[in-house]
């Protein structure tokens, strides 16, 4: 028989056992199979309980966008989706008086733990609806490689006025930013991107980061990729510059406000940062907002709306499923593709004005098959290295094209 004391010990255990599952199931979305294998996700760093818009996983039979299989994930978005994080204090939204660092941003993401010290695979699938509209100065971010102990993004695929780019944050190691623009705004909208990531994730030169989308290899970087030995993945959305929207689409009562608060000069310096789609920093920009929202128009930040699939993590390129061909992965960064399009380009051009058009298909094929091999020649990209010796190389083998069709 149990003694009061005993019994109410085992009614706290019970009550202490229900709350701890909520809160893991809170944090803990359950993400099938279908979408994500390979790595565990959580929500990131939040404490507030989000709206059920915010995440969900979705059926095709509902009529949403999936890659493979019937489900794929949607994120949104809207005005005013900022929170207070589980660490630190810290939070997403704008609070006065003004804290640095802190506030101007509006998210939903999800973040794995910690990586192992090995070379890892990494693929997504990204599907933005076809309304998509770039809405810079906002900046999104649709993925990023962050650390632990440090708090640093240190690679990320952010949202600038021309596309999608991926950023390697300063810093790493002594070495500056370096930035790759993977897709461009026109490209986005209505269709599915595939993502595929080879990854030593090293503080020593022997780290590296290729990224290929769709099939071709956008960035190719080989050295220091991250500081404090602690990296893990996080995707969602995750938007950045809510005053800087507002600053940048009132410019005429920016201008306004400054002039009589602030002088002409000070005026014209922001006015023109804004105009001219500079990335205007956020603390500074924040501070532009408390002073000047008064003189402003009331204009929403739009709703941002993204679906992921195909959320893997393996370590071969196999391991990570059949949407990639991985025995016949591109190997040409983007500066090669766009040097071999140009030579095809101008070899088909001026074979067929000597040859004439009725052979176009056969010239294409010819000349796309040739070159192909061509580049597969290990000295090929140094023998074009000069515009001469790429002259000469090209009018032989336009020669040899229209001997061969004329």
């Amino acid at each position: 028989k149990l003694t009061y004391n005993e019994f109410m010990k085992n009614i706290f255990l019970l009550f202490l056992s229900l709350v701890l599952s909520s809160i893991a199931y809170a944090g803990a979305p359950q993400l099938p199979d279908d979408v994500l294998s390979g790595l565990t996700y959580t929500e990131a760093n939040i404490t507030k309980e989000f709206p059920d818009y915010m995440m969900n996983v979705v059926d095709k039979s509902d009529g949403h966008p999936v890659r493979l299989g019937d489900k794929s994930i949607r994120f949104e978005v809207r005005s005013g989706d900022c929170f207070d994080w589980a660490i630190g204090g810290s939070s997403d939204c704008t609070r006065y008086p003004l804290i640095d660092f802190q506030g101007d941003r509006e998210r939903y993401e999800l973040a794995t733990d910690v990586f192992k010290k090995k070379e890892h695979w990494f693929s997504w699938s990204i599907y933005f609806p076809e309304d998509y509209k770039n809405n810079w100065p906002l900046k999104n971010l649709y993925g990023q490689f962050h650390e632990k102990d440090g708090g640093n993004v240190i690679w990320s695929f952010e949202q600038y006025p021309n596309g999608i780019v991926l950023t390697k944050e300063k810093g790493l190691g002594g070495t500056e930013m370096k930035q790759f623009t993977v897709l461009g705004n026109n490209e986005l909208p209505g269709k599915w991107h595939d993502f595929l990531i080879h990854a030593k994730f090293s503080k020593n030169d022997d780290g590296f980061l290729k990224v290929w989308v769709n099939d071709k290899l956008m960035a190719d970087y080989r050295g220091i990729t991250e500081s404090t030995g602690k990296v893990f993945h996080k995707f969602g959305i995750y938007r950045t510059g809510i005053t800087r929207f507002h600053n940048q689409n009132n410019l005429e009562g920016l201008n306004k406000c400054i002039k009589e608060n602030e002088g002409l000069s000070w005026a014209e310096t922001a006015v023109r940062a804004f105009s001219n789609n500079w990335e205007v920093n956020f603390n500074w920009s924040k501070v532009l907002y408390e002073k000047c929202n008064s003189y402003y128009d009331e204009i929403e930040i739009p709703t941002d709306i993204v679906y992921y699939d195909e959320v893997r993590r393996a370590d071969s390129c196999e391991g990570l499923g059949l949407l990639h061909d991985c025995a016949n992965l591109a190997i040409l960064n983007q500066k090669q593709l766009m040097l071999v399009d140009k030579i095809k380009s101008q070899a088909n051009k001026k074979i067929l004005a000597k040859v004439g058009k009725k052979n176009k298909k056969e010239v294409k094929g010819w000349v796309d098959t040739r070159v192909n091999i061509w580049t597969e020649e290990p000295n090929f990209f140094q023998q074009l290295g000069s515009s001469k010796s790429r002259k000469e190389a090209l009018n032989s083998f336009i020669a040899e094209g229209i001997q061969k069709f004329k």
